[in-house]
Order: structure tokens, then sequence, then C-alpha cells
């Protein structure tokens, strides 16, 4: 079952059109990641695929709701549909990470403060910070900054979480961990991941499938299952290229 599908998508970022005529789909429960050269236009897809850009044409349908026509109460209904983990974390340095965790529920749910601390406390829990409540993002580490950007992206329970970039900026040791969570997430819960990555060996770790977008066509060059993707003949160069630099750093042929 689907519950993402992009339609006839086209893009444009500053009058210059970056995708044109994109479609693909997301299928429920599974890890899909998109990727792409510099200018690409990956970040783009992805602020569409959240709402927070309008696209030129196409739709964008989430859980069979097209958040691009969709307006007032239907467009927030499709909203709390989905978390997102933003390329720093983007966390509120003045708040603690329970409480940065709290802010959705306040600012969404009617529920008990109680409550609302408990289900943070929960939260945290589920990305193993259960005893850094107290600490402010200042006194965390990168890869746990990144733990409680998701556990914040969680805190309203969404059926999908959208990543950009989740392992910048952090070591080989800390990003493998990060996808071992991820991993954890998707089986324990059912979550949809769409991640947006340039982790070579994070993407023919935990990928179920991939998109490859290309600047030159404004479009998809590739999809499809990294693993089985990178032994398919006659591939676009930039494709197999991307492949063998992915199996020098795993050490894979």
């Amino acid at each position: 079952m689907d519950i993402i599908r992009v339609e006839s998508l086209t893009a444009s970022w500053k009058q210059t059109v970056i995708l044109e005529d994109l479609s693909f789909s997301v299928k429920a429960g599974e890890i899909f990641m998109i990727l792409g050269g510099s200018g690409s236009g990956k970040s783009t897809l992805l602020k569409h695929m959240i709402g927070l850009h309008k696209p030129v044409s196409g739709k964008i349908k989430i859980d069979g709701c097209d958040i691009v026509s969709a307006r007032h109460e239907a467009r927030d209904d499709i909203l709390r549909k989905f978390g997102v983990l933003y390329q720093s974390g983007a966390l509120f340095g003045s708040m603690t990470a329970l409480e940065n965790i709290q802010l959705p529920l306040e600012e969404l749910s009617d529920l008990p403060r109680d409550s609302i601390k408990t289900i943070a406390e929960m939260k945290l829990k589920m990305v193993g910070l259960e005893d850094y409540g107290n600490s402010f993002p200042s006194e965390l580490s990168g890869g746990m900054k990144k733990r409680v950007a998701i556990a914040r992206a969680m805190a309203i329970d969404p059926s999908i979480l959208f990543l950009d970039e989740p392992s910048a900026g952090l070591d080989p040791i800390t990003s493998s961990d990060l996808d071992e969570l991820i991993v954890r997430i998707n089986q324990a819960l059912n979550v949809t991941f769409v991640i947006v990555t340039h982790d070579l060996t994070s993407i023919l770790r935990i990928a179920d499938r991939a998109i490859f977008i290309d600047k030159e066509i404004r479009g998809i060059i590739a999809e499809g299952n990294p693993k089985t993707l990178k032994s398919t003949p006659n591939l676009p160069p930039w494709v197999a290229r991307f492949f063998l630099a992915a199996e020098r750093l795993t050490g894979n042929t």
C-alpha cells in the first residue's frame, strides 16, 4: 500500500525548474531514500513533500490526501501524519531535551501536562536518552541531538518520518548507531521513513528502496532496492560511480 504518492511534480527555485514531471511512490512501512548529486533537487523535493514549498504543478498525496491543494483543517490533518528531522536537528537551545519533545504535544494536543511529560519521557527512552531529559542541546553530542530531534519528530505518533541528512556531521560509528535506531523504530512501530542522504554506507545498510535524481534530466534516473540496483547492468554512469564508491567504503564487492 502506498502511503505517499508524488504525481507529475514540477518544482522550481527562484524561477529555475529543478524537477520536472516527477512521479514515484513510497510504500507504508518502508525505509525510502532520496539520493542525487549536488544541486539535483533532493532538498527541494523534501521541502515540497512536507508542504514548505508549493510546486509549479503536480500532486503530493500523503495517505491519499493532496497536501498541495489542501487548506485549513484538511491541511493540518495531513501535517499531523508526519514528523520531520531537519539536518541541524533544529532543537531550541533554551529548552531542555524533554521540553523540546513536549513542545509539539503542547501545541497540537489537549493532553494534561503530566501526560505530556510522560509521553515525552517515553520518546526519550525510545531513542536511548532517558537519562538526558534535563540536558540542554549545548550539553549534548551531535548524535544525541539527532536522537532528541527524532524523539521530538515522533512526539505525536506520526506514521511517516522525513529525515534530512540525518548522518551529516556524525562520525561513522555514531552514524551506524543512528541507522540501527532508524531500523528499530521502523520495525517496532511500522513507521515509514523518507530520508535524504549522502551516506553511502547507510544507503546499502538500511534502505528498502531508493530513487536517484539527476540534475541534467531534472528527474529520476534509477529506482529500486540499492542492493539489487548495484548489480544491475547498464546503470547510468553517476549511479554506477556511486555504487563503486559505496563498495570501496564498505569493503564489499
